[in-house]
């Protein structure tokens, strides 16, 4: 069968699924971090959430601290 990208003939459909595993195997091995990066993403990770947590747990401090303050100077009006 000629087509546009040269003589070519279809692919089965068991050969086109066996094709389509095949590159989807590919991609992913390209895809797939190496064990020094993986750690590294995974500490880098590990501080961000740890920088997070204790953002989130000094603005709810904060925000506890001035809502006391603010009723305290409500009830002195």
């Amino acid at each position: 069968m000629s087509s546009l990208f040269g003589n070519r003939t279809a692919l089965s459909a068991d050969d086109a699924r066996a094709k389509a595993a095949q590159i989807k195997q590919e991609v992913e091995q390209q895809l797939a971090l190496a064990p020094n990066d993986e750690a590294c993403l995974m500490r880098c990770t590990d501080r961000f959430l740890e920088a997070f947590n204790l953002i989130s747990a000094k603005y709810v401090q904060r925000v506890q601290r001035e809502r006391e303050s603010s009723s305290g100077a409500a009830l002195l009006q």
